[in-house]
């Protein structure tokens, strides 16, 4: 099993989170990219959990199929098949985005007082 801790497409990387890496496809869309850190109080841990990216893309996939009828979300696909055949740059990387990528429209980021 490989351990992802940082990923490296041909894309420009645009930000560099806790958890996901993000990169820019074309002006109007995201590609969002679940690694296997994992940070408590907004620090990155040295420890990555195996397969931790591909469980959180996964499970918000699942969620936003299902919401898909009820409200407007960003996700395009989590489906390496169809990310690899809207962005062919990541042909040879389909093994490393295959269940942690997710394609989405570019929005806008509202952000919480919290």
């Amino acid at each position: 099993m490989v351990l992802m801790t940082t990923s490296d497409l041909p894309l420009k990387l645009i930000a560099r989170g806790k958890v996901r890496d993000v990169y820019e496809v074309e002006g109007d869309r995201l590609l969002l990219v679940a690694t296997d850190r994992v940070s408590a109080y907004d620090v990155v841990m040295a420890e990555p959990i195996p397969m931790k990216g591909a469980v959180l893309t996964q499970v918000s996939a699942w969620w936003f199929r299902q919401l898909a009828g009820a409200l407007k979300h960003h996700m395009i696909s989590a489906d390496a098949d169809e990310i690899v055949a809207a962005v062919p740059a990541l042909k040879p990387h389909r093994a490393a985005v295959a269940g942690r990528a997710m394609l989405c429209k570019r929005g806008t980021v509202f952000r919480s007082n919290a």
